[in-house]
Parts: structure tokens; C-alpha cells; sequence
């Protein structure tokens, strides 16, 4: 396998990683041969594109355009002739092979490679697991973090940090030094989100639920990690003994998630495993589709 290039774009339609190794790209601009969905292989007969010469070779940002401007179409026309349950996952010209795989949170994979290279669906797929989700958004703990970024692409909804708001806001009350972190001015703190939370649109990412008033919430997630995993990724973060204990028997007697319980109706908390990166995007599809029920359920109300 002989590999030109590889795109990342995220749901705005911005390249936001590009790497090449051979100028293929502006094979581009020909005419396509080949275009394959996930539910066919059917095969267009088109003129060979020719080779470009290195007269007219495209800037980087020029070549990003030009390979969004052709998957975006096709993808547009493989929906329209083919249903939306199918999806456009390569194509190939005379001259180069483009693969591609978009996300629930609609990022952009996109791969060039010589034309006998076979499909490289569940390669892109693996690199968005493993090198995408691990390197770029991994949360060490139970990467409620993570799932937070990848739920505010995939819904356009407002990842609200907290611990970002208690740093930028300094609401801290006092520092214990035998578990080496900051004690929350809880108060201070509300008073610092109230009137954006209040407007709807935010997903609350901390590490406890039960400060915030029942009437700015919709949905509780708790996410729940395996003690083994867990000790592990405090244990990478240097948290004391002390620490990691506390975390460790919060975890065993599910203190987060009874409280939860104990402060929200029951039936808008839901807990989910966060063991495996796997298990990050099927966490992400399902909140997702529940936020877009919740969505539809009260515009109909509205109605």
C-alpha cells in the first residue's frame, strides 16, 4: 500500500490535520471513476484523469478544499440516490484511491492511496479510536471530558468545564494539603454559571451533580469505570494513597451515582460504563439520540 496523503476535518468543514508524502491530490479536479457506498461497489466508466505535472500543484489549504469540496458532494449525492442509511466510503480515479470515514460527531477521516489498496474503513475508524480519541480529547479518569467534547460536536451543544469555570473565576475556598487539591466555593461557583446555564445549551462536566438545581437539568450521565481501570488512571495522575483510596471506595459504593438518584428524579439518570475507548462512542451515539428525542418531544410541545 502506497500512501499520499491524509485529511482530518472537523463538523465545522475545517482541515484541522493534513499530512502528505506524494502529491496525488490534484488528480482530483478529473473526472471520478469507482465511487463505492457501504451497501454497493457499482463501477462508473470515466476518462482516466491525467497525471499532474508539478507546474500546477495546489497549496496544502488549497488541496484541503478541494478534497472537502469533492467528498462533501458525494457524499450529498450518495445520500440522495442511495437513502440516508447509506454512506459514501471511497473512491478512485486512474491514478489514486480516497477513502473515508465520518464519525457520530461528524470529523472527517479522509486517506489517498494508490488504487489497489482495498477499503480502509475500519483502519480510519481505528485511527479516530486509538490515536484521535486517546491523544487528542482523553480524559485520564473516566474521560468524562472526553466524552463531553465528542458530545458537544455531535449535538452543537456547550461543554461547560467546571473546573475551567472554578480556575478562571477563582472559586476556591481552601487547599487541602494532605489530598494536594482545592476545596470548591460551591456558592461562588453557581453564582459564576447561573446565568449562562440558565439559558439551556450547556453540558456540565464535573465530577459531582448534586450542587446544581433541579430545574437547570434535563439529563445526569454518570459514568462508571471498573475499580482496576480506575486505580490505574489515578494512579497515572500521582494521586496520593489518600486519595486514590477515597476515589476507589466512592467508586465500590457508587456514592455518585446515589447521589444523583437522591437529587434528580430517577428517570432522567442513566449510568454508563467508560472501561474501553470503544464503549466512548457508543456513549456519545446514545446520549446523542436522546438529546434529539428530548429535542423533538418539546417542540412538539411548543406546537
Amino acid at each position: 500500500m502506497v500512501v499520499y496523503s491524509f485529511f482530518i476535518f472537523d463538523r465545522h468543514c475545517e482541515c484541522i490535520y493534513i499530512r502528505q508524502w506524494l502529491n496525488n491530490v490534484s488528480s482530483a479536479t478529473q473526472p471520478l471513476s469507482r465511487p463505492v457506498t457501504a451497501s454497493s461497489a457499482a463501477t462508473v466508466a470515466t476518462s482516466v484523469a491525467e497525471k499532474p505535472t508539478s507546474g500546477n500543484r495546489l497549496s496544502m489549504a488549497e488541496q484541503a478544499k478541494l478534497v472537502f469540496g469533492v467528498i462533501f458532494s458525494l457524499r450529498n449525492m450518495v445520500k440522495k440516490l442511495c437513502g440516508p442509511e447509506d454512506s459514501f466510503l471511497c473512491y478512485r480515479t486512474g491514478h489514486y484511491k480516497l477513502h473515508y470515514y465520518e464519525t457520530l460527531s461528524s470529523l472527517r477521516f479522509v486517506m489517498l492511496t494508490d488504487i489497489r489498496t482495498e477499503s480502509l474503513k475500519s483502519s480510519l475508524h481505528q485511527i479516530y479510536v486509538n490515536l484521535y480519541v486517546e491523544y487528542v480529547v482523553k480524559n485520564p479518569l473516566s474521560r468524562k471530558s472526553t466524552h463531553c467534547e465528542l458530545l458537544a460536536e455531535a449535538t452543537g451543544l456547550k461543554h461547560l468545564s467546571i473546573n475551567q469555570v472554578a480556575k478562571d473565576n477563582n472559586c476556591y475556598d481552601t487547599f487541602d494539603e494532605e489530598l494536594k487539591s482545592w476545596e470548591v466555593d460551591e456558592d461562588k461557583l453557581l453564582d459564576a454559571i447561573e446565568d449562562d446555564v440558565k439559558k439551556g445549551g450547556y453540558i456540565i462536566d464535573w465530577h459531582v451533580c448534586d450542587i446544581f438545581p433541579k430545574s437547570w437539568i434535563d439529563l445526569v450521565v454518570v459514568l462508571r469505570t471498573d475499580n482496576t481501570v480506575l486505580f490505574d488512571r489515578l494512579k497515572a495522575r500521582d494521586y496520593s494513597d489518600k486519595k486514590l483510596d477515597e476515589n476507589i471506595d466512592a467508586e465500590i459504593m457508587q456514592v455518585i451515582l446515589e447521589e444523583a438518584r437522591e437529587a434528580y428524579d430517577e428517570d432522567i439518570v442513566i449510568e454508563l460504563q467508560s472501561n474501553e475507548t470503544d464503549e466512548i462512542e457508543s456513549n456519545v451515539e446514545r446520549i446523542t439520540a436522546w438529546v434529539e428525542q428530548w429535542k423533538a418531544n418539546n417542540n412538539e410541545s411548543e406546537d
